[in-house]
Order: structure tokens, then sequence, then C-alpha cells
């Protein structure tokens, strides 16, 4: 998709963070049209840091 319409996923574009993404339309609109909660972790003991 090259032009997304939520801001979250327009940001994150221009920034270089998203390498691949599933559903990227149904993504954009569920996005576009309410707050997405998300949790995140970090393993700070792993030698290259991941998002898992």
């Amino acid at each position: 998709m090259s032009a997304f319409k939520s801001d979250f996923l327009r940001i994150m574009s221009e920034r270089g963070f998203i390498h691949q993404i599933s559903d990227d339309a149904g993504l954009d609109q569920l996005f576009a049209k309410e707050t997405v909660t998300a949790y995140v972790g970090y393993d700070a003991t792993a030698t290259s840091l991941h998002i898992g």
C-alpha cells in the first residue's frame, strides 16, 4: 500500500519502520477508525534489540 490513511501507519512507514505487513488495507482502516492497544516486549539480555 502506498498511501496509508491512518496517522500511525503513515508515520511508521515514513520513518522506515514497516518491513512487512499483512492485510495493510484492513489494518489501516482499523487504525483510522479506533485506538488500538498493543503490548511490546524487549529482551535486554539479547545480543541485538528486537521486538517480540
